[in-house]
């Protein structure tokens, strides 16, 4: 076997080595987000507050502007 054929054979080696890796701790890392998700608890946030306030902005102050005294001029 040649040089060639040797470093060959070592690169592949060396792949299959990264990749095997890879697998691991994608793994590993699925298995601790799961873990990290079963004990902290993800609140549920209810939809007005998700909204962003520039949506609601129109609606507030509408509804700010009607429910005011007149102004006396």
């Amino acid at each position: 076997m040649g040089f060639k054929a040797q470093n060959q054979v070592i690169m592949g080696m060396i792949e299959q080595s990264d990749r095997r890796n890879d697998v691991q701790f994608r793994s590993t890392l699925k298995g601790l987000h799961a873990t990290i998700c079963s004990i902290i608890p993800v609140p549920k946030v209810p939809p007005e507050i998700a909204t962003p306030l520039t949506q609601n902005y129109t609606a507030v102050r509408s509804e700010a502007e009607s429910s005011r005294p007149p102004s006396q001029a």
